[in-house]
């Protein structure tokens, strides 16, 4: 049997740290007995101009890949270009998909483009980033997104249905990079610790509102350990705090398999593309979140599969439950189902060859 190859594009691969590459990665390995998957970090080509980079990506699809391989790229335009202008990627993919008729795109849309005040970089490049954005998914044989709002903006911008779709689009949220749980730890088996991934450093945006959520959760729910995860910065002087800084995808695996709490400062809206989340959920521990409540439109209801941290009246029961529901969402995309929708939309597009 001779299997299709698959060409993975992102900004970064591990041992760089970026959520994206490390999602590539992971997807890599679960369909790598199904596919010929061969990853390409971006970052290779940082130093060279962008007529170089577009011409140098060319030439290493062509001579990485025999014959005419799917691609699959990961797309989040400030990845791969100042200020998210990254003309020169598309250009070498039209190039080389103009070349290689028989070859499709897969678009993983990360993020879509900016937004921000008139005082920001964001307000004045967010018009080019829609512009990219729509070129791309004209390009894209399959788009998929994390989020269905990002569907609908994106529907929005092409003057479309809200909740347009075709056999071309599909909405599936990330897996997580840190392991999965096939049955979570039981509740009473769990110590009654926090694991925070990533929090605000002191002195960042709404640093002090997220440690003063996090003080008060931890005097209601009695939490006398609380584990940090990732290099952040400044944290407070608190002895109930264990910074860990980086660690190993494993090391994290064991401690999300042990603790019952979490405190998450991020917008509920963009949970369903956030892997840190995905994380928390394929462990089934249950999320607070510090901030506002987002929409309903990924299955994700504030009350229900997570809570805002400034309730007073939480109890374990009720974040026992939450978690478990927590869980039962995360199942529908975790990374067989996620890896197997790849396999089936590449297989399709091009179908397996068998030979002698």
């Amino acid at each position: 049997m001779t299997y299709q190859t698959l060409l993975q594009i992102c900004a970064k691969l591990p041992p760089a740290k970026c959520g994206v590459g490390d999602f590539a990665n992971n997807l890599a390995e679960v369909i790598g007995d199904r596919l010929v998957v061969k990853n390409y970090a971006i970052d290779q080509l940082q130093d060279k101009s962008n007529r170089e980079r577009s011409r140098i990506l060319v030439q290493e699809i062509d001579r990485s890949c025999s014959g005419a391989p799917t691609l699959l790229l990961h797309f989040s335009g400030y990845s791969y270009a100042r200020w998210g202008l990254c003309y020169w990627l598309l250009d070498a993919l039209e190039q080389f998909l103009n070349a290689e008729k028989s070859s499709k795109l897969i678009t993983v849309f990360h993020e879509l483009w900016a937004t921000g005040p008139v005082t920001s970089s964001a307000f004045w490049v967010n018009g080019l980033q829609r512009r990219i954005a729509k070129r791309l998914y004209a390009l894209s044989h399959h788009r998929r997104f994390s989020r269905v709002k990002s569907l609908h903006e994106v529907n929005q911008e092409l003057r479309r249905p809200l909740d347009y779709v075709d056999d071309t689009v599909s909405v599936m949220p990330v897996f997580s990079s840190l392991g999965e749980c096939q049955d979570p730890t039981a509740w009473s088996s769990r110590k009654p610790e926090m694991v925070l991934i990533l929090p605000p450093s002191l002195g960042s945006t709404n640093a002090k509102t997220f440690w003063d959520e996090w003080d008060s959760v931890c005097n209601l729910l009695q939490v006398k350990v609380t584990h940090v995860i990732g290099r952040v910065t400044t944290l407070p002087k608190d002895s109930r705090i264990v910074d860990h800084g980086f660690v190993t995808a494993e090391f994290a695996h064991e401690l999300l398999c042990q603790v019952r709490y979490s405190l998450f400062q991020y917008f509920p809206g963009y949970y369903a593309k956030s892997s840190i989340f995905a994380a928390l959920a394929a462990h089934g521990i249950p999320v607070m979140t510090v901030g506002s409540v987002g929409s309903e439109l990924d299955g994700l209801v504030c009350g229900v599969n997570y809570l805002s941290a400034s309730r007073k009246n939480v109890s374990d029961d009720w974040l026992q439950q939450v978690g478990s529901r927590l869980f039962d969402w995360y199942q529908s995309h975790d990374r067989e189902c996620y890896a197997a929708s790849i396999v089936r939309l590449a297989s399709t597009m091009q179908g397996q060859s068998s030979c002698g």
